[in-house]
């Protein structure tokens, strides 16, 4: 389990600038995802008042 940790380590801190545009291509699928599903709600809404 050290070993598994100690390479886990490793990786994570060689991978810093890979890590860093891992974090940007996330944030902007979380954000297109939201806002699709806050699109998708106001729709439904939309319809339920028409």
């Amino acid at each position: 389990m050290a070993e598994f940790n100690a390479e886990l380590y490793r990786m994570t801190h060689e991978e810093e600038e890979m890590n860093a545009m891992e974090k940007i291509v996330t944030g902007f699928l979380i954000g297109v995802g939201t806002s699709f599903i806050a699109f998708v709600t106001l729709g439904l809404f939309c319809q339920a008042v028409m």
